[in-house]
């Protein structure tokens, strides 16, 4: 009897053992990618890496470090902003404070509004005002060391965003607006507060700023990034000073139908339709300066024709026609242009309509290219 019960306990083992094995899912086995065997030369190379690697991520905090001391020595009026004015005007500012200077660098009094600094700009920042400021001769400075004026003329923008926006910098208890990596492969990053990117408004699509160094999920965190990179410090300080077009077509998905070709002639048309005045007066500098406004205004009208025939395109040509007719309607009915043409000429009769089977047509009412289509048919 009990070796039968033996032999049914065995058999209920066995089966209980077979149904557990039925319910265990199947592990799916990965097969490992490959690695090929290293030799000692790309041991060597892999190892340079990692050395050019952590150096650069010490380079990058270096960096950060150095635009903060320049920033400091622009507190303790150690940095010498007087130097990036030429003679006249160190005279006429030289009872003004740093930041008062400051404000003449980066603001535009004639035109109400910031400046746009390009790179022209942050070189002669860092020659005339950061050269000067560590004690060198401006002058043999960039010729005798290269390789650190190359290290002062990268740090120039950043400095002079530090000196614009300090406000905006999160400092820790120790006063450090920098991250406190605990590990060597961790960079030093910059600490900004979100309120700096928020200033130029709340709304993702409409903040350039917020478009071009935030992801969507990041939005209202703290901006913490390295001195180099896409979205790094450098990068943001160059960004700042560009003008708002520029920082539009930087920040554009490619879906708008403002190319940057409109945007750029849009801006130059906002800024000619509300700035109408030449310079008056017919003493001093005054007829100097309205000779080159005049001057520019004709090369930009020369042009921008000159783009239009270039396209080669239905669009271009019809535009170059109707400025043709444009053209033609204002010489023949402008008042004050056809007196000083009255008083400047010899009386000599021109027409400036053009003729049709020998007949002056009326570009205004006219269908001009009608005409052209039927004569060259």
């Amino acid at each position: 009897m009990s070796n039968q019960l033996e032999v049914v306990k065995t058999s209920e083992r066995k089966k209980m053992t077979k149904d557990i094995k039925k319910e265990q899912p199947k592990v799916e086995v990965k097969n490992q990618p490959k690695v090929v065997e290293t030799s000692d030369l790309s041991k060597t190379n892999w190892n340079l890496i990692q050395e050019v690697a952590s150096s650069e991520r010490i380079v990058n905090g270096k960096m950060l470090k150095i635009c903060h001391n320049f920033y400091k020595m622009f507190n303790d009026d150690d940095l010498q902003l007087i130097e990036y004015f030429d003679g006249k005007l160190q005279e006429q500012y030289g009872n003004l404070d740093n930041l008062e200077l400051l404000e003449k660098i980066i603001y535009n009094e004639e035109e109400d509004k910031e400046r746009v600094l390009t790179n022209a700009h942050f070189e002669k920042f860092a020659n005339t005002v950061l050269v000067y400021s560590l004690g060198f001769n401006k002058d043999s400075f960039k010729a005798d060391n290269s390789d650190e004026y190359r290290v002062i003329r990268e740090a120039s923008p950043v400095v002079l965003w530090w000196l614009v926006n300090e406000q905006h910098l999160n400092y820790d208890k120790n006063n450090s607006p920098f991250t406190d990596p605990k590990d060597e492969k961790t960079p030093i990053r910059l600490r900004i507060a979100y309120d700096y990117f928020e200033q130029f408004g709340t709304k993702y699509e409409e903040n350039s700023f917020l478009k071009k160094f935030y992801v969507k999920g990041r939005l209202n965190t703290e901006y913490a990034e390295t001195f180099r990179g896409e979205q790094g410090v450098l990068e943001l300080a160059k960004f700042s000073f560009k003008s708002q077009s520029e920082k539009e077509n930087e920040t554009s998905t490619g879906n708008s139908e403002e190319s940057k070709l409109f945007k750029t002639y849009k801006e130059v048309y906002d800024k000619m339709k509300n700035n109408r005045k030449f310079t008056d007066g017919n003493d001093g500098i005054a007829p100097v300066r309205r000779k080159k406004e005049t001057e520019k205004i004709e090369e930009i009208i020369t042009q921008s024709i000159s783009n239009l025939l270039d396209s080669k395109t239905n669009e271009g040509y019809s535009s170059v026609i109707n400025l043709y007719i444009s053209l033609c309607s204002i010489l023949n009915k402008n008042k004050d242009l056809k007196e000083w043409l009255n008083r400047t000429t010899k009386g000599n009769k021109v027409e400036f309509n053009p003729r049709v089977n020998g007949k002056e047509f009326d570009v205004e009412f006219g269908n001009f290219i009608k005409h052209i289509s039927i004569k060259q048919a």
